[in-house]
């Protein structure tokens, strides 16, 4: 188990609980892995959200198409430049392995959420 699953694990609860709360409709997840966090949120709110997922490794990719809407198989960089409707929340796993351009990132990322959408940054 890698470090940055340890924090996920730890965090999970919290990021659930916020989901339910604020009955988010779309949902972005960056670095989405194997759909791990989109499956726990399958499994643990009564409402179904649109889950999206960003992942770079196609193995990986192919796995989270399980659990999640929709799936772009593409550098988190590359993805955000895609024409994608707008998301209440934005959930970025594992976020230092990623970054070559932090403030560019973070820039595309902004104008895919809502006004009043919410970002979470896992490290």
């Amino acid at each position: 188990m890698t470090t940055s699953h340890y924090y996920i694990n730890a965090l999970e609860e919290h990021i659930l609980n916020h989901i339910a709360q604020e009955k988010y409709q779309r949902i972005l997840i960056m670095n989405c892995g194997d759909g791990k966090l989109a499956r726990c949120i399958r499994e643990n709110i009564e409402y179904r959200p649109y889950l999206v997922g960003v992942e770079s490794d196609a193995l990986l990719a192919n796995e989270a198409q399980n659990y999640m809407d929709q799936v772009i198989c593409a550098s988190p960089e590359r993805a955000l430049r895609c024409s994608l409707k707008k998301f209440d929340c934005c959930i970025y796993l594992d976020i230092q392995n990623t970054l070559h351009n932090p403030l560019a990132l973070l820039d595309r990322l902004l104008k895919k959420l809502k006004k009043k959408g919410t970002l979470f940054f896992i490290f």
